[in-house]
């Protein structure tokens, strides 16, 4: 009986892995992993997945953090870190970021800081008991924590105000890599 079982063979790729690179990348977006349809694909479907990493919220961010610290090599993949939603909080990603993932992200080339305008604001509703206020609150050391992402090369900032022109030219002084156009 035993020998009707087929015997257990390596299964060996079909295609070269430079065409599955390319269909990774073809067919990803915001809804579809690759990652998930076999071993092999795992690695390089997960530099396409994280290339692009959005944090909406203080939430988001503390479990991005524990995800690089239980996989570090997700973090070299972080070429653009967008944080989006209502960053003039004491807890939002905008004002934790460089705490929570500092060194992690050694590749980051661009850096997104996205605030809520008024519209969706209105339709985003803050949580009972929060505030949100007039500035972002950094801490007074947050430009010296920017040298952590020093190497950045790409810099945006929507609806987002700084207590002063000093704090932002702080932060600023600290980029020296960004390349400046109008």
């Amino acid at each position: 009986m035993t020998d009707a079982l087929p015997s257990p063979v390596k299964a060996e790729p079909r295609l070269p892995i430079e065409v599955c690179e390319r269909v990774i990348e073809a067919v990803y977006n915001d809804f579809y992993a690759c990652a998930l349809v076999c071993r092999a694909w795992r690695a390089r479907a997960q530099r396409v997945l994280f290339q692009y990493v959005l944090l909406q919220d203080k939430d988001a961010l503390y479990r991005f953090a524990e995800l690089l610290h239980a996989s570090p090599e997700l973090g070299s993949y972080v070429r653009t870190l967008r944080m989006r939603g209502y960053l003039h909080m004491p807890y939002s990603p905008a004002v934790l970021f460089l705490t929570a993932l500092r060194g992690r992200l050694t590749n980051l080339a661009a850096l997104h800081i996205d605030g809520f305008d008024d519209a969706e604001k209105a339709a985003n509703l803050l949580p009972e008991g929060e505030k949100e206020l007039p500035f972002l609150p950094f801490h007074r050391y947050f430009p010296s924590l920017l040298g952590s992402i020093s190497h950045i090369n790409r810099l945006s900032l929507v609806n987002v105000r700084f207590s002063s022109f000093g704090d932002f030219a702080r932060c600023l002084s600290t980029l020296h890599n960004l390349n400046w156009t109008v």
